[in-house]
């Protein structure tokens, strides 16, 4: 039985992360109830819950992937800002010369 239960943890994803489809990682565990349904068991917390915790870990990723994209079109505009200033004085410099001429 140690064995399995060895393997089994290697074979398994480690973390919501890891999984692929609709693996559910090491630790947790798909469920039925005649009474409630489907639900959900979280070995390592010792939790249960109705809610599919794969779906949290999407809305969470969802969350973060919306957070670095704004940060990310930011960072964008910045630069992009930044850039047009540095062509602007590029362009007052080549003028400049061409005056000296």
């Amino acid at each position: 039985m140690i064995s399995h239960c060895i393997f089994f943890s290697l074979t398994k994803p480690q973390s919501f992360a890891d999984c692929v489809g609709d693996e559910l990682p090491v630790g947790w565990e798909e469920t039925y109830d005649p009474s409630i349904g489907v639900y959900y068991i979280n070995h390592i917390q010792q939790t249960n819950q109705v809610e599919d915790p794969r779906l949290q870990w999407r809305q969470q990723q969802e969350v973060m992937l919306k957070e670095y994209l704004v940060t990310a079109q930011d960072d964008l505009e910045v630069s992009c800002l930044f850039f047009d200033h540095i062509r602007l004085e590029l362009c007052d410099l080549i003028y400049m010369k061409q005056l000296d001429i």
